[in-house]
């Protein structure tokens, strides 16, 4: 399938169109003549008025609305080629489109380019330029004149971009045309192009386009749940399994009976249903934001053992409950090493296969990532997912206790949550926030005046950075000491998505298929986690909220090791929860 997207998609993200009762051109024909080359050329005032529009353009703040996530979807299962766009907002590369999917065929307001030299750059210097009083800023290299980098009326598209949309529109089944009244050329003439080709043709539009006629379907509602495709039943909350490295174990050494074993690395997708009892548990899922089929989306991190002859495994597959992204099933069952992550390091290491206890035994290992707060170091397993948002859409706050990293810290510096990434400061100035210094866990606490601290680093130069996730003291923290840091946090990730991320896991291996990106259908009949220390307490926080059972009702895991894991569970599925903390801090 190819698209060509217009203007009325992104209106309800509050940009408006252009020809519609409420257009920017039918509200103010003046406008049109800033967006005509001759007349921004020709005339500094044009250009004057032009630059105060794109200072005070809505699409500064414009968020991706479930049009632009859509097509996300659509990419995700494989279902999108091409996207053709007329619109210069970037929303739908904002919404997690690959951007090597999308033509932007007329441009992107995000950059300005020089008339005279071609030079590019970044639309925000040039608007901190207006801000700082430059009416008409022209080019800093020859002095020429400036303008965003679009297309506009009589300047001739990118050849490129214009041939590129052109033979994705000949070789598609389907076209698909939304929210675009198909009366700009040459972008519109795609759609006779992919009509002349054989294509279907599509157009989802609010008021009748130019070329309804040559459509098969018009104004049609997009469904992309299908639940025909998958035979009418509710879909699984796998999608796919993004497979990037596969390699033999151990050099495709054998295991004893069992045979040699493969290891499979990538990334699985998920979209789970907010209000199906099984995930109304976790916490702020129903804050989270939705796919167009109402989906939460988010993924993980895996790794898979699995024997090479399949028919030769047992049946059962140990989940790999990562601890702070670090594999630890292999190490301790199979006495095996574990690799050490770090900036710079290799990310795919060879897994040490120990003494292959698991492996000669015919056990499925899946390492699953469900942490989404690890710092960013390659290798690490982890998750990615979305942050829950008010009824306005706007990032959660909360006032929040964290402790800076009691560790070998910085002379000047610290950051909160055990060296794992802390929630920013929503204000870096907060008078209210406090930092207090003990010498026991039960003693008295001292505060530290507000003027001897700040949020902030030190970086490589020994400068002093403003950062919202770090703490700066003068005079340096004191090695043993206690320190806690009371503040107002911004942003909250739907924690509990990790937990579901296990679940669901097991739950596409034991009963998933090849659609899905199964690698071994039918292959696992029970599963059992092991967690050691602090994914010992997630385990033990995963029963305690009853998420062991899926959307399908079956229950995933059959049983559980949580191994020097103290008595405690921990902060895995709640706002603004630290799930690096540990009963010290």
């Amino acid at each position: 399938m190819v698209a060509l997207t217009g203007a009325g998609i992104s209106t309800d993200s509050g940009i408006p169109d252009f020809r519609g009762p409420q257009g920017v051109w039918t509200k103010n024909p003046e406008a049109e003549k800033q967006s005509t080359l001759q007349n921004y050329v020709a005339d500094p005032e044009v250009r004057k008025r032009a630059w105060q529009s794109r200072l005070h353009s809505p699409a500064w703040h414009a968020q991706p609305n479930d049009g632009h996530r859509a097509f996300v979807t659509l990419e995700r299962r494989d279902r999108l080629d091409t996207l053709i766009t007329q619109n210069i907002d970037g929303l739908h590369v904002k919404a997690g489109l690959s951007p090597s999917r999308v033509i932007e065929i007329h441009g992107t307001m995000h950059e300005v380019v020089c008339l005279a030299c071609g030079e590019r750059a970044a639309m925000e210097r040039a608007l901190a330029r207006v801000r700082a009083g430059e009416e008409d800023p022209p080019c800093r290299s020859c002095g020429g004149i400036l303008k965003s980098a679009t297309i506009s009326f009589g300047q001739g598209l990118v050849q490129d971009d214009l041939f590129r949309a052109q033979r994705a529109a000949a070789s598609c089944d389907l076209m698909l045309a939304v929210g675009s009244k198909l009366s700009v050329y040459p972008v519109a003439g795609v759609v006779p192009v992919a009509k002349r080709a054989g294509a279907r043709v599509v157009i989802l539009n609010a008021e009748p386009t130019e070329m309804d006629e040559l459509a098969d379907v018009v104004r049609a509602r997009l469904d992309l749940d299908d639940p025909a495709a998958d035979g009418g039943e509710r879909r699984v909350p796998v999608t796919r399994f993004e497979v990037r490295l596969r390699r033999p174990l151990a050099a495709g050494a054998p295991f004893g009976d069992v045979g040699p074993y493969e290891e499979l690395k990538g990334t699985l997708h998920f979209a789970i249903d907010p209000k199906h009892a099984a995930n109304e548990r976790i916490a702020d899922v129903a804050l989270a934001p939705r796919d167009h089929a109402g989906r939460v989306e988010f993924e993980s991190d895996v790794s898979i053992l699995l024997p090479l002859d399949r028919a030769r495994g047992n049946g059962r597959v140990v989940l790999d409950v990562v601890n702070r992204g670090n594999t630890v099933a292999v190490p301790n069952f199979n006495r095996a090493t574990r690799p050490a992550f770090r900036p710079g390091s290799d990310p795919d290491p060879p897994v040490d296969p120990g003494d292959g206890f698991l492996m000669r035994r015919g056990y499925a290992v899946i390492s699953c990532g469900w942490q989404i707060d690890l710092p960013e170091v390659p290798g690490l397993l982890g998750l990615r997912g979305p942050e829950a948002v008010d009824a306005a859409g706007n990032r959660l706050r909360a006032r929040l206790h964290a402790a800076p990293d009691s560790g070998a810290r910085p002379p000047t510096c610290s950051c909160p949550t055990a060296g794992h990434r802390p929630y920013a400061a929503a204000d870096l100035d907060e008078r209210d926030a406090i930092l207090t210094v003990r010498d026991q866990p039960d003693g008295e606490a001292t505060t530290i005046a507000r003027q001897r601290w700040s949020f902030a680093r030190i970086d490589a130069g020994g400068m002093v950075v403003p950062d919202a996730r770090y703490v700066r003291l003068d005079g340096g923290f004191e090695k043993g000491r206690l320190y806690q840091v009371t503040y107002t946090a911004v942003g909250a990730p739907v924690l509990g998505l990790g937990i579901a991320a296990l679940r669901d896991a097991v739950a596409w291996l034991k009963h998933g298929t090849a659609r899905e990106g199964n690698p071994a259908p039918g292959l696992v009949r029970l599963a059992y986690a092991y967690g050691r220390s602090q994914t010992g307490r997630l385990l033990r926080t995963l029963v305690y909220h009853d998420l062991n059972v899926d959307e399908q009702g079956h229950e995933a895991l059959d049983g559980i090791i949580a191994n020097v894991a103290g008595g405690l569970r921990g902060e895995f599925n709640q706002r603004f929860g630290q799930n690096s903390r540990t009963a010290r801090t």
